[in-house]
């Protein structure tokens, strides 16, 4: 009896821990809502001794619900530093991918290919729908062929302030996406002046075939702002334009454009994963399944290798 007492009791302290913003911000808005109420019985109450008009009354009241309103939305700005700032989601227990293959036909035999938020495991928003192989340092290929580094929350340190010039550099930070329950080791984004359309990747490093280093990436477009659940919470992100095989073809163009000889063709992979995630979860992306192979022989040696220390 007592084992289940306790494991209950850890299985409430667990879900406050994951859900704690959410509740917060919830006795936020209920603590708003008494508030109100509170004042607005108290202006009936005055009705039988004093004579008030409706324009009084509705000044009073409307003067109080902007004062609730501005408390919750002060307690949503706070939520969101804290979660973003404070304490961002981290790597637990991160352990790099860190596979030797012979071959390229080996790898939708490790890894699910669908990416997700940490809190949604089950609703793939991306697909891991290109694969680079090169004997080069990928930051130095990407960087040549127009690839900005990003940021990233978690692994960076990042303040407000350092926040806000990313921002008017037009290269804010980005959250992490899970690979088979790994966070990606790098994000870049193509040069752009616009913070909500923008064409960015994540690239996860996959292992080695013979000197190669293999790295999965996921590429898609931003097309606005809006607010999706992050770590359990509503939090304004990019929501990304559903068609992902436009960002696929534009990075295709992109890299045989700096690399004449790089070798591209494509892979039907993805098409039996898109399958079992719709039987198992929720694709929010459209593609036609095909995932684009890369190999770059030429490039800069190099220094980013498997060791992630050398990546970032």
């Amino acid at each position: 009896m007592e084992h289940i007492v306790w494991g209950f009791i850890n299985t409430v302290f667990s879900s406050l821990r994951k859900y704690i913003f959410l509740f917060a911000f919830g006795v936020s808005i209920y603590s708003s809502y008494w508030y109100v109420l509170k004042k607005y019985r108290y202006v009936q109450s005055l009705q039988g001794r004093f004579w008030l008009t409706s324009s009084q009354k509705l000044v009073y009241i409307g003067r109080h619900m902007f004062i609730s309103i501005g408390f919750s939305m002060l307690m949503y700005g706070v939520i969101i530093y804290l979660m973003f700032f404070r304490y961002p989601l981290k790597e637990d227990n991160y352990v790099a991918m860190d596979y030797r293959i012979a071959s390229i036909q080996e790898i939708p035999k490790k890894t699910d290919l669908l990416t997700y938020f940490k809190s949604a495991p089950n609703d793939f928003v991306q697909p891991i729908n290109f694969v680079f192989i090169t004997t080069g340092d990928i930051q130095y290929l990407l960087k040549r062929s127009g690839w900005i580094k990003n940021e990233m929350f978690g692994r960076s340190r990042i303040s407000v302030n350092r926040y806000v010039h990313l921002l008017r550099e037009d290269t804010p930070p980005v959250s992490y996406l899970f690979l088979d329950g790994h966070p990606q080791d790098l994000a870049f984004q193509f040069a752009s002046q616009s913070i909500v359309s923008r064409v960015h990747l994540r690239l996860w490093s996959f292992g080695h075939m013979g000197t190669r280093f293999i790295w999965l990436g996921s590429i898609s477009k931003d097309k606005e702002m809006d607010l999706s659940f992050y770590q359990h919470f509503p939090a304004p992100m990019h929501d990304i334009q559903r068609n992902v095989d436009i960002s696929r073809e534009f990075l295709r163009t992109n890299i045989l454009e700096h690399f004449p000889h790089a070798l591209a063709y494509y892979t039907p992979w993805l098409q039996a994963r898109m399958a079992d995630g719709t039987k198992n979860g929720d694709i929010e992306f459209q593609s036609d399944g095909s995932l684009l192979i890369l190999r770059v022989p030429h490039g800069r040696d190099g220094a980013c290798n498997i060791d992630k220390k050398s990546c970032r």
